[in-house]
């Protein structure tokens, strides 16, 4: 695995389509960059936040699948 020190900066085009363009991200040190392709403005976010949005999305996801069950459940009696 490659660390990023300093001002290095890893710039990926990705597959991810938004308004018709693809979703250009920016790996730096603290924070990524994201923005369109093309686009002179885009979002910087620190990687802490990154985190606390993955982690609500399994724990919504965790509760779906417990909803989906006890339904299943429900009408199996």
């Amino acid at each position: 695995m490659t660390r990023l020190d300093g001002d290095k900066r890893v710039r990926r085009e990705t597959s991810a389509i938004v308004q018709r363009k693809p979703l250009v991200v920016e790996i730096r040190p603290h924070t990524i960059y994201v923005r369109l392709k093309g686009a002179r403005w885009g979002y910087e976010v620190d990687y802490q936040s990154i985190w606390v949005i993955g982690a609500k999305k399994a724990a919504e996801q965790a509760r779906i699948e417990r909803q989906n069950k006890r339904m299943k459940w429900k009408k199996a009696r």
